[in-house]
């Protein structure tokens, strides 16, 4: 029975254990806890923001696609939290110095 390549879709035999055009791993093993879809996402977007860039990129569960997604993503949420906090922290000193009142 022949089944394909999870990474080129070429046929395989069932007894293989590589790919024989481009090397893969035809052999299923457990997904690492940290790679798991939802422990990268609450770790990006909630815990260490892009720090935890390297945990998307490395996770076999994320498509080329998603990885430019969630980085971007990323990244637009620190500039606008960056942001958020700037203007509270600049409002807060005009406050203190008396000159929000002008």
């Amino acid at each position: 029975m022949a089944t394909t390549c999870s990474k080129c879709e070429t046929e395989v035999e069932a007894a293989d254990s590589f790919c024989r055009d481009c090397g893969n791993s035809l052999k299923v093993a457990a997904m690492k806890w940290y790679h798991r879809r939802g422990v990268v996402f609450v770790l990006l977007f909630c815990v260490l923001g892009p720090l935890a860039m390297r945990m998307l990129w490395a996770s076999p569960a994320f498509n080329t696609r998603e990885r430019v997604l969630f980085s971007i993503a990323s990244v637009g949420q620190l500039l606008l939290i960056a942001t958020l906090l700037m203007r509270a922290y600049v409002s807060y000193m005009l406050n203190i110095a008396g000159l929000d009142q002008l």
